[in-house]
């Protein structure tokens, strides 16, 4: 029970505002899981951009859109760094390898990204 909770929660955040939708095409077996976006969703997702990624020591955030705040979690949802001011470059030097959410609070809204640290 533990186990599909913290799934959920992991489904959620990675998701985002999103919605998901599955399309089953019977006559050849394919299932595909594809991400329904709100006008809002795709205005933070085109002008919010993440690089590099795979990230090794800094990360930079570009964004035409005013941030507020920037939250990275491991995959277990701790918060591992909250980052309120200085978005161009945020140093992850310290993080160890893995698969990451960042979470950017904007004006616009809050968008989930996932981050690899390499």
């Amino acid at each position: 029970m533990v186990k599909n909770y913290i799934f959920f929660i992991f489904f959620l955040l990675f998701l985002g505002n999103s919605y998901a939708q599955t399309i089953v095409k019977p006559e050849s077996g394919i299932t595909n899981t594809e991400s329904i976006k709100s006008n809002e969703d795709l205005l933070l997702t085109q002008n919010i951009k993440l690089y590099p990624n795979p990230v090794a020591n800094n990360l930079t955030i570009d964004s035409e859109i005013r941030l507020i705040k920037v939250e990275i979690f491991t995959l277990l949802g701790q918060r591992v760094k909250i980052v309120n001011n200085n978005f161009r470059s945020i140093n992850l030097q310290y993080l160890t390898k893995g698969i990451y959410m960042i979470k950017i609070h904007s004006e616009k809204g809050i968008t989930v990204r996932k981050l690899i640290k390499k």
